[in-house]
């Protein structure tokens, strides 16, 4: 893909698959990583920590075998796959993470889920498993730092050569691990960017909108004229100047290197936010790294997150009840987590070349990838329409 550059958005959710047996009310947790242009919107890539192709006994059998149990996990032949009894030991040491990342504000979920990372998330593969998670019946689940390491190589080979790449990551220590691993040539050569966010996601419609109210006044006070008065150029250039103000005051917290910055902007979509920059762009003019903060958002991602929800069921999220914990049996979910990956890839192909905006372009067109919308039908019957051509 020849393009000059690209700004792009990772993000990763988390999935379930329903218990197979009513003695065992256990569900498997499978984590999503996907990566999404920011101006056209099209996914990428879209995976999951899951392989369907592995049977779980016959790698346990073969790993006792050949002493991979003794061995230090980065040694082993199945360091990859979860073991068993490694997948044992990790439920009795459950962090209770929803409660250590509770907090009052964004700042505060910044700090704690910086000393989650450094004190229990040490792998980077975010994983936390508990007594009411278990592993797949079927398949073999993945740990989620080498699903996170691949996800990233792949990029690197579909973006080879795109000139300059910007990525803007959720706060993860493990994604950050995994783009420079997979970038690191890039971003040595001042050829790729990597930023983190951390955006506020549970509020209510009502607090949502407050808070874009709070961010506008402010915009509004320091540009010394009303908001909604001024034009789109002029309110870029305002909050450009504000995250100047804010670049050179950068919030600093233990256990993360990087240094934040609130960003001005409120939408209801992202209504609190802040970033950080994860390699030098201290050698860009303070205008440049504010305007490169300034693009910084999950939306392109968590919009196509959104949209496979609404449109195939089993992506919904559950709802589990007090008295259930995380034990939840969704209707919607399915038994075998690889339908996960299948509808997963069908849906990001028909999100890319299908699916149209409101002025009927696909973000592959936009993305220059094709001239029109492709029909369903040659999707469906390719064979039929290659032999066809040929």
């Amino acid at each position: 893909m020849g393009r000059d550059r690209l700004y792009l958005a990772t993000d990763r959710q988390v999935q379930i698959s329903n218990w197979t047996q009513r003695k065992d009310k256990r569900n498997c947790e499978v984590y999503g990583i996907a990566t999404a242009c920011l101006r056209t919107g099209y996914v990428f890539a879209f995976n999951f920590n899951f392989d369907a192709s592995v049977d779980q006994d016959q790698i346990e059998k073969h790993a006792i075998e050949i002493g991979d149990y003794d061995r230090p996990k980065y040694h082993r032949n199945y360091a990859r796959v979860w073991l068993k009894q490694e997948f044992a030991d990790a439920t009795k040491r459950s962090s209770s993470r929803l409660e250590r990342l509770a907090a009052g504000s964004l700042v505060e979920e910044v700090q704690r889920k910086a000393a989650f990372d450094s004190s229990v998330n040490v792998s980077g593969s975010s994983e936390d498993f508990d007594s009411t998670t278990r592993l797949p019946a079927k398949g073999v689940l993945i740990h989620n730092e080498y699903t996170m390491a691949a996800h990233f190589f792949l990029l690197r080979h579909l973006l080879g050569s795109v000139e300059r790449t910007r990525f803007y990551m959720d706060q993860d220590t493990g994604m950050r691990g995994a783009y420079i691993a997979a970038f690191r040539d890039k971003i040595l050569n001042g050829e790729s960017d990597g930023f983190l966010i951390r955006a506020s996601k549970e509020k209510t419609v009502d607090a949502k909108r407050q808070l874009v109210r709070d961010a506008q006044e402010l915009i509004g006070e320091y540009a010394g004229v009303a908001f909604l008065k001024m034009s789109r150029k002029e309110r870029k250039a305002v909050i450009n100047q504000m995250l100047i103000d804010r670049i050179q005051k950068p919030l600093s917290f233990p256990n993360s290197p990087e240094k934040w910055v609130q960003h001005p902007e409120a939408t209801m979509v992202e209504s609190e936010k802040m970033i950080a920059a994860i390699t030098g762009i201290d050698r860009y003019s303070l205008d440049h790294q504010a305007s490169l903060l300034q693009m910084g958002s999950l939306h392109a991602v968590d919009r196509f997150f959104m949209q496979i929800r609404r449109a195939i069921s089993c992506f919904e999220r559950p709802f589990g009840s007090g008295t259930s914990g995380r034990r939840i049996w969704y209707g919607y979910s399915p038994y075998n987590p690889d339908r996960y990956s299948q509808l997963g890839d069908i849906y990001r192909v028909y999100y890319n070349f299908c699916k149209t905006n409101d002025k009927g372009k696909t973000p592959a067109m936009r993305l220059g990838l094709a001239k029109g919308p492709v029909d369903l039908e040659k999707i469906i019957y390719l064979d039929k329409y290659a032999k066809t051509s040929a």
